[in-house]
């Protein structure tokens, strides 16, 4: 496993996919709710989320590893596939920073 040490990722270039690596690994975004909302959450029912920060646990093991998850993350899901898309596609929410490790490890087990 490689850590990325320094600064967490700077999301403002997720749209160019620049200093992330397309391999595979586990991240970990920081999210803001900017004011109270409520999401409907597909299967997991409609939740109330506080104004506040967030954190998320994710791993990219898919084409594209890390580059392409935290690209779709930042930029907003086209459709909702995972439980966070109904955040992230909420325009009360932001993705304010990422912390990133390098893995080809099953962690989530």
């Amino acid at each position: 496993m490689k850590l990325h040490s320094g600064d967490p990722w700077n999301v403002s270039t997720a749209y160019q996919g620049e200093g992330v690596p397309g391999r595979p690994g586990i991240y970990v975004l920081i999210l803001e709710i900017l004011e109270g909302i409520e999401v409907n959450v597909g299967r997991l029912g409609t939740l109330r989320f506080s104004k506040g920060i967030y954190m998320y646990v994710g791993s990219a093991r898919g084409p594209g590893g890390l580059r392409a998850r935290l690209t779709r993350h930042c930029r907003g899901p086209t459709r909702t596939k995972w439980h966070i898309d109904y955040l992230t596609s909420n325009s009360n929410v932001r993705v304010t920073a990422a912390v990133i490790a390098e893995a080809n490890l099953d962690l989530e087990e």
